[in-house]
């Protein structure tokens, strides 16, 4: 039995759970009780994880903090009940499990005993502490798998994994323009927004036949300023903050021209929304800077630009509209990215353990 234990089952790591069920039909998943939230009932069922659930004490599930020694304690004893020798345990949100798990690394080993031990991290660790995090890990037995294909030559960790959508590449989807931009998510500080809002301003006052919707809450620290926005270019900026489903959220993609990306510096890790984007041909508009920035030119998704300066959104922005009509909504190799060699991968790294 694989059992995934996710801290934080928001919807972009449920697409990556998801995915990982349909590879493993015998995964459970152990999330913290009261994480349940309205896409989990679509998204699990289709990953036969509906039924297979198991809890842990209630943390907050709306933050992104890092774990405590008490809730890692919780989690052990869950995870002490529910396998046996012999069953893999894989440790999503590794990033902010890290802390905790290392003052109770004895306790995990000795518990836990027999049980193959893999963790996920979402985002690499800096360069001397990927060597140390590795050999103490190693110590106790964990191998660790990181979403990020550049860590393949630089770094000491076990795997490297690609980080898809869940949903299915599309056909080619005809797009007419590059007029209509999108922002999906909660638009927390960290995807930049705010910081952006000026060069929108600039964006939308130079070309008038551009619109931008905004589907998901907005951060306290941007509420006034996106009023005033939508207040001055009335009829081109719109917004919904209420859930939509996933089968409104693909219906929005395939009516978008243009995924926007506007990540602050401190993002640094894999975007749910770049795979979103990539699986429905919908080229992104998106900051240069960390791996996001790095995939976009990689895979050629789209057009990038310097986080904070409006000139360079707007040039991106106009280069982006100028490209080759039989291109659009068609990035070269979004179907390569949206899922490439994830099966595999995943498979490759769980069974490679298995072995041992």
């Amino acid at each position: 039995m694989i059992l995934l234990v996710e801290p934080n089952p928001l919807r972009s790591r449920l697409h990556w759970l998801a995915l990982v069920a349909d590879v493993f039909p015998e995964a459970r998943l152990v999330i913290p009780r009261g994480a349940e939230h309205e896409h989990m009932t679509e998204l699990l069922p289709a990953a036969r994880l509906r039924d297979a659930v198991t809890y842990f004490p209630s943390r907050d599930p709306q933050t992104f903090s890092l774990i405590s020694t008490d809730e890692i304690e919780h989690i052990i004893a869950c995870l002490t009940r529910e396998t046996e020798p012999g069953d893999t345990i894989i440790l999503m949100a590794l990033d902010e499990m890290v802390g905790a798990l290392s003052r109770t690394a004895i306790s995990l080993r000795r518990r836990l005993s027999e049980r193959r031990l893999l963790g996920v991290r979402y985002r690499p660790s800096s360069g001397v502490r990927r060597v140390a995090e590795r050999t103490t890990w190693r110590r106790h037995g964990l191998s660790i798998g990181v979403l990020d294909e550049r860590t393949r030559l630089v770094t000491p960790y076990d795997a490297w994994l690609p980080d898809p959508s869940v949903h299915k590449p599309t056909s080619l989807v005809k797009r007419e323009s590059w007029t209509r931009l999108v922002l999906i998510g909660r638009q927390d500080p960290r995807k930049g927004l705010g910081p952006s809002l000026s060069a929108l301003g600039k964006l939308l006052s130079t070309f008038d036949d551009v619109s931008v919707h905004v589907q998901g809450k907005l951060s306290a620290d941007v509420v006034r300023p996106f009023d005033k926005l939508m207040e001055a270019h009335a009829g081109q900026v719109t917004l919904n903050e209420s859930f939509i489903s996933e089968k409104e959220i693909a219906r929005l993609m395939t009516d978008s021209d243009i995924c926007l990306l506007p990540y602050d510096r401190s993002f640094t890790g894999s975007s749910g929304v770049l795979s979103l984007a990539a699986a429905f041909k919908l080229p992104v508009l998106a900051t240069s800077h960390g791996l996001v920035g790095h995939r976009v030119i990689k895979y050629e998704l789209g057009t990038t630009f310097t986080f904070g300066s409006d000139e360079s959104m707007v040039e991106a922005y106009a280069q982006l509209r100028m490209a080759p009509r039989e291109t659009l909504g068609f990035p070269r190799y979004a179907m390569d990215f949206s899922r490439e060699s994830f099966d595999a991968r995943i498979r490759s790294w769980v069974e490679k353990r298995e072995r041992r």
